[in-house]
């Protein structure tokens, strides 16, 4: 009763950036589920068809409503929150959660500079963007 996609449920190979004020009725109709899983952003949102953008870190998912949700990224949470986030999708009890949790980015850093790869990468996990 879930979808999960990369980017968008609506045309998902293009990549584009689905936030909550680009969500329009073709991405509604683009999943015959209740709950679409989504990244790409990395940015944590959970939004319902009926309700909007919710702002609860936990919540029951009404099957009666659609949903589309980000879960983030573990690797490169690019909201202002440095911390990684993660969604747990409890499929009985019909919730999700997002977690955040504290990791030691610095030493992230350290290793995406030791390994060559462009500073911006590095510089985005010491500022959460």
């Amino acid at each position: 009763h879930f979808t999960c996609v990369h980017a968008s449920p609506y045309r998902p190979k293009r990549w584009v950036y689905l936030r909550p004020e680009s969500i329009s009725q073709k991405h509604w109709t683009s999943f015959p589920t209740p709950i679409c899983f989504i990244g790409h952003t990395h940015i944590p949102m959970v939004y319902s068809k009926k309700r909007g953008l919710i702002s609860s870190s936990s919540l029951k998912l009404d099957l009666e409503d659609k949903w589309i949700i980000n879960v983030g990224s573990v690797g490169q949470p690019r909201d202002g929150d440095r911390r990684l986030a993660f969604g747990i999708y409890d499929e009985k009890e019909r919730s999700f959660e997002l977690i955040r949790v504290e990791y030691d980015y610095g030493k992230a850093v350290q290793s995406i500079r030791k390994a060559g790869l462009p500073v911006y990468n590095s510089n985005r996990l010491l500022l959460g963007i």
